[in-house]
């Protein structure tokens, strides 16, 4: 950029030695080379939706929340925590929270707000639904009578951010939902080697257990829940439905990779696996596949997925082309899987991306 910055150079100098009006002309046509040469340089197209996105260090206490706007403006918000990794939205305001430090940031007005558990722990995943912000929490094994156990729980807070908590010794606590005021987590007990999902009722007490499998086979963002179900999906392509009368009912993909999100869109359940097969499924569990029109060659370290009516949106981490850690939002058409537009975000020193996230209320 040596030369574009030369000539902002001359148009600066000269601006100091003409009249104000003249000056300040200069000093527009100066700024105007500079963020021409930014959006260029990032090879941006427009995306046609605004997203929050994070950026976070697993070593250091720095991190740093980046709104980024469908016409590629962006501000930078830094954030003194370690592992800022789940970005929810709850009540109209956007919460990400630390996988290690048990601290959770809210973001509202373009204000960051810190909070912290009276008990820290990890946490593992976080969501929300109408009345409760929720956080799944992991504090560690311990060994009883020579078994080892996994201490987890949940922590709930409301609006005025009071905490409801509960801990158990149920194993890996990984993700969670909630489903007709009750709350399903997903947990993998080394224990007695068996991933379950507990349904638990706003007591806290465990209502039932439901048997995954043997081994680790869901993954994080695997778990939601519609308006008439829970639905999970393991990695070797099973699709079980939970109703409210606890009934379980099973589906069968083959899939080429891992599960990378399950979400619903428009009354229908849709997943999303790593080598960009999309699957939809109708309330009759009648089956729909596409592909997204992505090039792996070119893309690698598939990061997160977003969806809205007509598209969907994929993070990535690190381009093979350049061999760069450089970042990218593309999005994908939910009709045909074809690709729209994309975006180069912003590389920031030492930080990884961890997460984004739609955004609602501009910069």
């Amino acid at each position: 950029m040596s030369s574009h910055y030369n000539l902002l150079e001359v148009l600066l100098l000269s601006a100091k030695s003409r009249k104000p009006i003249i000056s300040t002309f200069l000093i527009m046509v100066a700024i105007g080379i500079v963020l021409a040469y930014f959006l260029f340089s990032n090879k941006s197209t427009t995306l046609t939706e605004d997203f929050i996105v994070i950026y976070s260090s697993y070593t250091d206490e720095k991190s740093a929340l980046v709104t980024y706007s469908s016409d590629t403006q962006f501000n930078n918000y830094i954030i003194n925590d370690i592992a800022l990794e789940n970005i929810f939205k709850f009540n109209g305001k956007y919460i990400v929270s630390s996988r290690y430090s048990g601290k959770y940031h809210i973001f509202e007005n373009g204000k960051i707000e810190s909070h912290k558990f009276d008990d820290p722990k990890g946490i593992t995943f976080s969501y929300s639904n109408d009345q409760f912000a929720y956080f799944i929490t992991n504090i560690g094994p311990k060994e009883i009578d020579d078994i080892l156990y996994y201490q987890s729980g949940y922590t709930l807070i409301d609006d005025d951010y009071s905490e409801e908590y509960e801990d158990y010794n149920l194993g890996f606590f990984t993700t969670g939902t909630s489903f007709n005021s009750y709350i399903y987590i997903l947990t993998f007990d080394p224990s007695i080697e068996k991933e379950q999902i507990l349904k638990i009722d706003h007591n806290g007490d465990i209502i039932k257990k439901f048997t995954v499998s043997n081994t680790p086979s869901v993954n994080q963002r695997s778990l939601i829940s519609t308006n008439s179900n829970i639905i999970y999906v393991t990695n070797n392509g099973n699709v079980y439905f939970i109703d409210d009368n606890d009934q379980v009912k099973e589906n069968k993909i083959n899939f080429d990779s891992e599960v990378l999100k399950v979400f619903e869109n428009r009354g229908l359940t849709y997943i999303i696996t790593y080598s960009g097969e999309l699957y939809s499924i109708n309330e009759n569990s009648e089956l729909t596949e596409k592909k997204l029109a992505f090039n792996l060659e070119n893309r690698s370290i598939l990061m997160q997925a977003e969806a809205t009516e007509d598209s969907i949106f994929l993070l990535w981490q690190y381009d093979e082309k350049t061999e760069k850690n450089i970042g990218f939002i593309e999005e994908y058409s939910l009709a045909d899987g074809e690709k729209k537009n994309e975006i180069q975000l912003m590389n920031i020193d030492d930080l990884n991306l961890t997460s984004f996230i739609l955004y609602e209320g501009g910069n």
